[in-house]
């Protein structure tokens, strides 16, 4: 979970021995290489407008639902993606008690302590993502959200449920559906990517992985095609006991190549 909620940080001490272990960490993306260009592709293009793409009504509810969750008008976001905005939403649910989103913790840790760091995929792949997300299936999901912000709430309680259980099957077919239109490029090619690249990764060092929870299962998952690419998958499964809470990791899995 790309978050700063504690939820996602629970189970840090029990991985942090496998990070210590691994000759390379690695994200989805290089995290100390974040570029301009890719924080550009959160604007609209020159000459589109946020009102020019929904009716007053619906800006009206928008407007009143960013000030409930994030005290904020929506004449700040005007020049923004939807998707940028329904990002912001998004994290307004989860609390902040840490300083930075859980891949962005590890990755520093990982420096920390003296491992070679990477991305998984490019800066330029990211930037492509963002510029295949089509802008109409963007604002009708927006439009979507602040309809019906009540019962996405609900839903991302259950998402939460599913996080902590290790459930990655659930979080896998509810991401599939809240993503619409938009999977084949926010989930599946990327997956396709990520799992070529883990593979070549892995035939040089021992290696560490931190990605988004939704890439890991089902038929087009990261752990399906890595073991489609001759990889034994065996899921280690953390029990919290008496840990406090701090920190919770994601990608729990340990990869042998055959």
């Amino acid at each position: 979970m790309h978050v700063k909620d504690d939820v996602a940080y629970q189970f840090f001490p029990l991985i942090q021995s496998y990070i210590q272990e691994a000759d390379f960490f690695a994200t989805e993306y290089k995290l100390d290489e974040e570029s301009p260009a890719l924080f550009n592709n959160f604007s609209l293009k020159e000459g589109q407008s946020l009102d020019q793409l929904f009716k007053k009504k619906t800006l009206k509810k928008l407007d009143q639902l960013l000030f409930k969750q994030l005290g904020m008008r929506v004449h700040l976001f005007l020049d923004k993606t939807p998707f940028f905005i329904e990002s912001l939403l998004a994290q307004s649910l989860f609390n902040k008690n840490q300083q930075e989103p859980l891949d962005h913790f590890l990755f520093n840790y990982a420096k920390e302590i003296g491992k070679e760091v990477g991305g998984i995929e490019t800066i330029e792949e990211q930037i492509f993502v963002l510029q295949s997300m089509d802008l109409d299936r963007q604002s009708k999901t927006l439009q979507q959200t602040v309809e019906g912000f009540g019962k996405i709430k609900k839903q991302y309680r259950k998402l939460t449920k599913a996080y902590q259980e290790q459930n990655i099957f659930y979080l896998y077919k509810q991401g599939r559906k809240q993503l619409h239109q938009m999977r084949k490029v926010m989930l599946d090619n990327r997956n396709i990517i990520m799992a070529n690249r883990i593979a070549a990764f892995t035939n040089t060092s021992s290696c560490f992985f931190a990605i988004g929870a939704a890439h890991l299962a089902g038929s087009k998952g990261v752990l399906r095609l890595l073991k489609k690419e001759g990889f034994k998958i065996k899921p280690i499964r953390l029990t919290l006991q008496s840990q406090p809470i701090f920190q919770q990791f994601d990608s729990n899995i340990v990869l042998e190549e055959e």
